[in-house]
C-alpha cells in the first residue's frame, strides 16, 4: 500500500502549513500502521546501530583486542544479528554483544554490524578498526607551584603514564589575552592542544588528613574536556607518601581526576558541566552508564557476572569522594577506588573505557592486568584496609570553560 505524500504547494502561513503537516502525518500513521515502527525516516526495516566503539573508530596494537555493542530498534518480531569482523578473530557474530574480538595483523579494517527481523534487514552500521602502534600524540604540560618541583620526578613519571594511555584529543585552542586561563590564580599555558595541570604542594588540613585535591580549571567549548587542571598534594603528607612508596601511585590517581575521571561524570546542574554518565546517583547503588566502560568492565575485568548495575561507582564517602571514584569493595586494590591499598595499584581498562566515554582516544592495550575481586555484593562504604585514603580528593570549584 502507498503512503500518502504532500504535495508541493506555494508558500502559506505556518498555522496553514502546520495543520496540513500534522494532517499528513496521521494520515500516514493510520494507513501504515504498527509496520512502519523502528526504522528510520519511516523505514520499515530495523535500525542498527554499533553503541561500542563509541566513537565509530577503535585502535588497538596488533596482538589486542576490543569490544563491540550493537543495538537493534526493531519491533517486527525476532531479531537476528551478524557482525563482520575483517581481519579479527572470531570472523563474525550472531550476538548483539560478541565479546572480545582479537586483531592480530596491522591495517586498517571495517567493521559491520546489521540486523535482521520480520521485515527485513537492516542497513549495515559500520565502525573503524585501526590496528598498528598507535602515535604519541598527548602530552601534559606540567608546571610547579608551591615547591611541588622537589618530587618533579614522580610528577613526570605519572604524566608520563598518562601520555601513554590517552592519545587524544590535541584539539588546539589560541590563548585569549584578555581572559588568561587560570589555576588557584597561576597563568597557565593551555593553548596549543594539550592539558597544560599547575602541580602545587600546599597546606590542606595537616598530617594525616586529606592527602590531595583536584579539579580542572578550564575547559574547551568544543567538547567540555579540560584545557587546564591543578593537582593539590598536602605539603605536611608528600614526604610521608613518597617515602612509603606511595606518592607516584596518588599522583597518578590524582592526574586522572585532572583529566575528567571522577570529575565530569554528572549531569549537568546549573554553572557545573558534566557529561550525564551517572545513573542512581542520589541513591544506595550508583554506577557508571559510558558504553565504553561498561564493556570493558564486563569483557574483560571480570564484571560479566556481577549482580548489580554496572560499573559500580563508590556509595559510600562524603561529597568529594562518593560517585567520584570506582567502588572499592568492588574494585579492591584499582587504582581509581578511593584509596590507595595493596602492592600495586593497576589502571584497568573500565577506567580506560571512562575515559573513551568522555571523548579521549585511548590505548586499551596499555591497560595494566586486573581482574575484580571475589566479593560482588554492592558495598555502602570506603574501606581503606590499611592504605592511603584519598577520599575527599575532588575539588567542588566549578571549572570555567571557553
Amino acid at each position: 500500500m502507498s503512503r500518502p505524500r504532500l504535495a508541493a504547494s506555494a508558500p502559506s502561513s505556518a498555522p496553514g502549513l502546520a495543520r496540513r503537516l500534522a494532517l499528513g502525518a496521521t494520515l500516514a500513521g493510520a494507513l501504515c500502521g504498527p509496520a512502519c515502527g523502528g526504522g528510520v525516516g519511516g523505514d520499515p526495516r530495523p535500525s542498527a546501530s554499533i553503541l561500542v566503539p563509541r566513537a565509530g573508530t577503535a585502535s588497538v596494537a596488533p596482538g589486542g583486542a576490543l569490544s563491540f555493542e550493537g543495538r537493534c530498534a526493531g519491533g517486527g518480531g525476532p531479531i537476528t544479528h551478524a557482525w563482520s569482523f575483517p581481519g579479527g578473530s572470531p570472523a563474525s557474530s550472531a550476538e548483539a554483544i560478541p565479546g572480545p574480538v582479537h586483531f592480530d595483523a596491522a591495517g586498517t579494517f571495517t567493521a559491520t554490524y546489521a540486523c535482521s527481523d520480520a521485515r527485513g534487514p537492516s542497513a549495515a552500521a559500520t565502525a573503524t578498526v585501526q590496528v598498528g602502534a598507535l602515535p604519541a600524540r598527548f602530552a601534559l604540560q606540567l608546571q610547579y607551584g608551591g615547591g611541588a618541583d622537589a618530587y618533579q620526578a614522580d610528577f613526570e613519571w605519572a604524566a608520563a603514564r598518562v601520555a601513554e594511555v590517552v592519545r587524544g584529543p590535541v584539539a588546539g585552542l589560541a590563548p585569549d589575552p584578555a581572559h588568561p586561563d587560570t589555576c588557584d590564580g597561576v597563568d597557565m599555558a593551555s593553548g596549543d592542544g594539550h592539558l597544560a595541570v599547575l602541580a602545587m604542594l600546599k597546606p590542606l588540613d595537616g598530617a594525616g588528613g586529606a592527602l590531595a585535591l583536584s579539579s580542572p580549571c578550564v575547559l574547551r567549548g568544543s567538547d567540555r574536556l579540560p584545557i587546564a587542571s591543578i593537582v593539590r598534594i598536602d605539603s605536611a603528607d608528600a614526604a610521608a607518601l613518597q617515602a612509603a612508596g606511595k606518592l607516584r601511585s596518588v599522583i597518578l590517581h590524582e592526574l586522572l581526576h585532572a583529566l575528567g575521571f571522577g570529575v565530569l561524570w554528572g549531569a549537568p546542574a546549573g554553572s557545573q558541566p558534566g557529561f550525564d554518565l551517572l545513573g542512581d546517583a542520589a541513591g544506595a547503588d550508583p554506577f557508571f552508564t559510558g558504553a565504553e566502560g561498561r564493556a570493558a568492565f564486563r569483557d574483560f575485568d571480570g564484571g560479566a557476572g556481577y549482580p548489580g548495575t554496572p560499573v559500580p561507582v563508590e556509595a559510600g564517602g562524603g561529597a568529594a569522594t562518593r560517585v567520584g571514584h570506582w567502588r572499592k569493595t568492588i574494585f579492591a586494590d584499582e587504582l581509581m577506588t578511593g584509596s590507595i591499598t595493596g602492592t600495586s595499584q593497576p589502571l584497568s581498562r573500565t577506567t580506560l573505557g571512562s575515559l573513551a566515554d568522555l571523548g579521549y582516544q585511548v590505548d586499551f592495550g596499555r591497560a595494566e592486568p586486573f581482574l575484580l575481586g571475589p566479593r560482588l555484593a554492592p558495598p555502602q562504604r570506603i574501606d581503606p584496609a590499611g592504605g592511603v585514603d584519598l577520599s575527599g580528593d575532588l575539588s567542588a570549584e566549578p571549572p570555567r570553560i571557553r
